[in-house]
């Protein structure tokens, strides 16, 4: 992964998965609570994903 921007991509590509999933499961009404059990996060990392807070 190092051609499409170097050392740390890698992070950014699990960031932007694990944006995508909680956004996925909070359109089908899923709880926070959950959404971040189901993705092995916490509830404050899943929240800043959900307001738009966390680089993804």
């Amino acid at each position: 992964m190092r051609g499409l921007g170097g050392l740390g991509t890698g992070l950014h590509v699990d960031s932007l998965a694990i944006a995508a999933g909680a956004l996925a499961r909070e359109r089908a009404r899923v709880p926070v609570s959950r959404i971040a059990e189901e993705l092995g996060r916490s509830e404050v990392i899943t929240r800043n994903h959900l307001g738009g807070r966390a680089e993804a």
